[in-house]
């Protein structure tokens, strides 16, 4: 009997020493941990729990959980309660709960499990609240973080479309302006055929019914044709800017070009060369874009002849690894080293107040930029400006349809005096 003696000592020592290491576990957690028996009495409370409800444990232990209303509301209410002791765990929506004794709201999760036995019996309930307000407060300082950044992004994808309407304004003035210093060497071009027309017609009237009358009549035809085609292209390069990057060939793209400033060229005695790489792939450009950086070059060329005893352009183009070059050079009297740095500037010009708005080389290198290219000046000091084009060529090789529109236009312009 003296053995069995410290032999249950020991246990109970024991036993109470693994009590204490519980309580101690579950008033360090930071968590409220609770426990009620089939009465709804509380038979575990951790100092979380005081803290939460103001209700010290020795108040706490034995009590009737629904006499504590808004701890009993917080976690449930006695349906939650039953439903836990039939065998069901819980997970009750996140809520926000006033603690008065820190005089902070916070935000909380419950969940309720059932307790059993070693034979599987639920034998009492168990609460666990976590606070969950630090998480709330991040996750919604991030809901507002991104409601702003959408928000945001919406100021900037509306401003990106205004400027990009701007752009097509601007690109689409610079059309109308091109198209207005060529209004001398047009009226020149279509006054020629017109006059001829009406020769044609004339001699047709003086001589009704007669073989020659006939002839003259489709000679009339011939040149309105001519007056047509010029007005169809003035007219289609007038047009807004439409369409999307695709396989441009660039020896017609060049010829429709010349088309449209070669009257003007003519009246002012500028000669035009071209010197174009024979089997020259096609670019990835849009196709009227292209045309205008192409016509705006032209243009620049023509204004830096003026007065120059020598008037002639050169238009060069040649493939490069994945590239296609084009280049525009002029017999002019070049580009000043103080400006260079300056001439793609928006609303930069050298040329006289009135005689330009500045911005043709600006829209121009923002067009070829937009596809993918680049656009640069890389004449040396002492030779006349030399503008450089540098765009993407399409990957796979030259359709039967590219052939065929090639075929005549590179007759023409890969190497010759065109104008």
């Amino acid at each position: 009997m003296n053995d069995e003696r410290p032999e249950r000592s020991e246990i109970t020592e024991q036993l109470r020493r693994e009590r204490e290491l519980s309580e101690k576990a579950l008033n360090h957690s930071t968590d409220v941990i609770f426990a009620f028996d089939h009465d709804l009495r509380i038979t575990v409370w951790n100092a979380p729990a005081e803290r939460l409800t103001g209700v010290n444990k020795p108040h706490a232990w034995g009590r009737g959980v629904a006499t504590i209303p808004r701890f009993f509301a917080l976690t449930g209410g006695e349906a939650s309660y039953r439903r836990v002791l039939a065998g069901e765990s819980l997970r009750l929506p996140e809520a926000r709960f006033f603690i008065e004794v820190l005089g902070v709201e916070a935000v909380l999760e419950v969940f309720l499990t059932p307790l059993r036995d070693a034979s599987g019996s639920v034998e009492a309930g168990l609460g666990i609240i976590h606070d969950i307000t630090r998480y709330k407060r991040v996750e919604e300082a991030l809901q507002e973080h991104e409601a702003k950044l959408q928000e945001s992004n919406t100021r900037l994808s509306r401003t990106l479309e205004e400027l990009r309407t701007a752009q097509e304004q601007v690109a689409q003035t610079e059309k109308m302006v091109a198209l207005g210093t060529m209004a001398l060497g047009v009226a020149h071009e279509l006054s020629n055929p017109l006059m001829g027309v009406m020769g044609f017609v004339g001699y047709a009237r003086r001589n009704p019914g007669s073989p020659s009358a006939g002839e003259a009549l489709g000679k009339a035809d011939q040149e309105l044709g001519r007056m047509r085609d010029l007005i169809k292209s003035m007219l289609g390069f007038a047009r807004p800017t439409e369409g999307e990057i695709t396989d441009v060939p660039l020896p017609v793209l060049l010829q429709h070009t010349l088309s449209l400033i070669g009257a003007d060229l003519k009246v002012r005695r500028v000669e035009v060369e071209t010197d174009l790489e024979e089997g020259l792939p096609p670019v990835r450009a849009n196709r009227s874009q292209l045309e205008q950086v192409l016509l705006n070059l032209l243009l620049n060329a023509r204004d830096a002849l003026d007065g120059e005893p020598e008037k002639r352009i050169l238009v060069r183009a040649w493939s490069e690894d994945a590239a296609v070059v084009i280049e525009v050079n002029d017999t002019g009297p070049g580009v000043p080293e103080t400006i260079r740095e300056r001439i793609f500037e928006p609303f930069f010009t050298t040329k006289p107040l009135g005689e330009g708005t500045g911005l043709g080389l600006s829209v121009s290198r923002t067009l070829v930029t937009e596809t993918g290219g680049e656009l640069s000046l890389v004449s040396a000091p002492g030779e006349g400006a030399r503008f450089r084009i540098r765009l993407r060529k399409r990957d796979k090789a030259v359709s039967d349809s590219y052939r065929a529109e090639d075929e005549t236009a590179v007759a023409k312009h890969t190497r010759g005096r065109s104008l």
